[in-house]
């Protein structure tokens, strides 16, 4: 059978089926919007046309509660590198909540500071599948030399829907290359033990004190979207419009609370102990140390570990055996382990490092003591030394049938 008797032969079973298929929202079967209909659109969105069937809203206000500046480049791990930043907070809705081709953003939402310190929310909305050229080269337009994006899963959801978007209209874009922080790694790495997830709605309500009232889901936006397509109501729209401007708020406030908690005083229910390593991994061990010291008194055990072993690498020995000696009485076996290793390889009193040695949690505890009794010549035990022990390690002691002294 040729090629050409084959296709009209399809194209006659497609047709014949189409009566009997869901809608879809595939740029082939779409209904064209008339010209009109986008201007009533723009009308009740409260927009602008910038472009046939592309409607434009600019918003403007103090959404970050008056703080004053957007967050330094270099308050956050995340960001610590960069030398300017001129953050791009990006959000989108999309015809679908999965990927593939036939999937784009019918709303992108960009907020921005000026130089007053205002959040400019400019939200680009599509009257018709004909616009989204249009609506990729105004986003390219906002897009400088030192844009860093900000986005809310971003990086596995809108920015590759954006970049496929881009390729398929031969559009030059640079969205690849920029710089991007995406917040919800940086809420998991302060949150996920805290929270019981951690969706944008859940740090608005448990880190901004923020509840939406009468939100559209976004779940229900594409559905929100094929409505204005095939009737020409925008009223669903328009939630959706109040929901994607809120989306982009939110991330700017949020990236102002995240500044907080990794850098500032407030730390709330964040890790403080995952906190502070990520500032070690990207080179900032005094940056560190400084936060846990400012947290001290809320520390873990865990948390105060990595802090004496801080002080250790920084060779502040006295700070980090003075926080293992506090972490030892309250019957921590790793701070036994750590004394023991100071005594004997930093002060050489092996007496004192075989006396921690015998509550050390390691595997080679034995191998451990025998080689420090080894190097005390076998004739020292270790009860016979003095240690400062109180509450629950002298209790292990008596347990154990030893005498719990304390330390002169």
């Amino acid at each position: 059978m040729r090629l050409a008797t084959r296709l009209d032969r399809l194209r006659r079973d497609c047709a014949a089926a189409a009566p009997h298929q869901p809608a879809s929202l595939s740029v082939s079967n779409a209904p064209r919007v008339a010209p009109g209909r986008c201007g009533r659109l723009a009308e009740d969105l409260g927009g602008s046309r910038v472009a046939e069937g592309l409607v434009h809203t600019l918003t403007e206000g103090r959404f970050d509660d008056g703080q004053g500046d957007p967050p330094a480049p270099r308050d956050l791990p995340d960001t610590v590198r960069l030398a300017k930043a001129d953050w791009l907070y990006l959000d989108t809705e999309t015809t679908g909540l999965s990927g593939g081709t036939g999937n784009l953003a019918f709303m992108v939402g960009v907020a921005g500071y000026d130089q007053a310190g205002r959040l400019l929310v400019r939200q680009y909305t599509l009257g018709s599948f004909a616009a989204e050229r249009d609506m990729l080269a105004e986003l390219g337009g906002l897009i400088g030399r030192d844009t860093v994006l900000v986005s809310y899963n971003g990086r596995c959801f809108d920015l590759p829907l954006l970049i496929g978007r881009y390729r398929l209209h031969r559009l030059n874009q640079q969205l690849a290359e920029l710089p991007h922080l995406d917040l919800m790694y940086t809420v998991r790495r302060a949150y996920r033990d805290a929270w019981p997830d951690c969706r944008l709605q859940t740090a608005e309500q448990r880190r901004l004190d923020l509840r939406r009232v009468d939100d559209l889901p976004g779940a229900e936006a594409p559905a929100a979207w094929q409505t204005w397509m095939r009737t020409g109501r925008s009223g669903p729209l328009s939630r959706v419009l109040a929901h994607n401007r809120q989306d982009v708020v939110s991330l700017a406030r949020l990236h102002a609370a995240m500044v907080e908690d990794h850098a500032g005083p407030s730390g709330g229910q964040a890790d403080l102990r995952r906190i502070g390593l990520a500032w070690q991994t990207v080179g900032e061990a005094p940056r560190a140390i400084r936060y846990w010291e400012r947290h001290l008194g809320r520390l873990g055990e865990t948390a105060q570990l990595e802090l004496a072993a801080a002080y250790r690498r920084d060779g502040r020995w006295q700070e980090a055996e003075r926080l293992w000696l506090s972490l030892y009485q309250d019957g921590c076996g790793e701070a036994a382990c750590a004394l023991s290793k100071y005594h004997e390889h930093r002060r050489r009193d092996y007496r004192r490092a075989l006396a921690f040695a015998q509550t050390c949690d390691e595997p080679d505890k034995g191998q451990r003591v025998a080689r420090l009794l080894r190097k005390l010549g076998g004739r020292t035990t270790p009860w016979n030394l003095e240690l400062p022990l109180t509450g629950s390690v002298a209790n292990r002691y008596q347990a154990a049938g030893l005498p719990a002294v304390s330390m002169k």
